[in-house]
C-alpha cells in the first residue's frame, strides 16, 4: 500500500444524500484511480479522477467508501495478508526440502516428502483462501457503489482499468477478481 503524505490536496465531493466527503490528490499515485490509504481512513485519488465525470466520481468515491464503512475491513484484509505470507513461507521452505531430497537424496530436518508434500499443499490452500478474502472486500466494495448510483459508472471505469492498460498479475488476478466476474456480481444486484 502507498505512503500517506499530510502534504496531498485536500477536496470534498457533495455525495447523493447531501453530505460532504473529503478526499485527497496523489500527484504520483500506484493505483489506478483510487485507494484508500492511512491506515484505511482517507480516501486519495489521481489527477485523472478530476478529469471524470461528477458521476464517475460518485462511482469511485462510493467504492472507497465501500472499503471504508466495512467494519471488518482490516480484519479480512490482515487475515488475507497473514494467510498470504503465511502460505509463501509454507510453499516454499518445504518445497525446497522436497526438491532437495529428491534431487539430491537428503532430508534435511529428517522431514518425510509426504509431510513437505502436505504442508506444499496446506501453502496453495492458503494462498486461495486469502485471494478469495481479497475478491471478497472488492465486491463488497462494488455492491456498495452500485447500490448508490448508477452500475453503468464503476462498470465502465473499472473496464477501463483492465482494458488496455498494463496492470500487474498481482493486482490483476489476486488483489482484484476478474473483471467478468465483477461485472456478473454487479449486474445480478440491482
Amino acid at each position: 500500500m502507498a505512503k500517506w503524505n499530510s502534504s496531498f490536496q485536500r477536496k470534498e465531493i457533495m455525495l447523493l444524500d447531501r453530505t460532504k466527503q473529503e478526499y485527497f490528490i496523489d500527484p504520483a499515485p500506484k493505483s489506478f484511480i483510487a485507494e484508500v490509504r492511512n491506515n484505511n481512513t482517507k480516501i486519495c485519488v489521481n489527477k485523472k479522477f478530476e478529469k471524470l465525470s461528477i458521476n464517475q466520481k460518485l462511482a469511485i468515491i462510493y467504492h472507497e467508501l465501500g472499503h471504508l464503512r466495512f467494519k471488518l475491513y482490516n480484519f479480512f484484509r490482515e487475515i488475507a495478508n497473514i494467510f498470504s505470507y503465511f502460505s509463501i513461507l509454507l510453499t516454499f521452505i518445504f518445497a525446497f526440502f522436497l526438491v532437495i531430497d529428491l534431487i539430491f537424496k537428503i532430508n534435511l530436518f529428517n522431514i518425510s516428502k509426504v509431510i513437505c508434500l502436505v504442508m506444499v499443499l496446506l501453502g496453495i490452500i492458503f494462498f486461495s483462501l486469502s485471494m478469495f478474502i481479497y475478491w471478497f472486500l472488492e465486491i463488497i466494495a462494488d455492491i456498495n457503489s452500485s447500490a448508490r448510483i448508477n452500475k453503468k459508472y464503476l462498470i465502465k471505469l473499472i473496464e477501463g482499468e483492465y482494458t488496455g492498460k498494463k496492470i500487474s498479475f498481482w493486482r490483476r488476478n489476486i488483489l482484484h477478481p476478474p473483471w467478468k466476474l465483477r461485472k456478473k456480481i454487479m449486474e445480478k444486484f440491482d
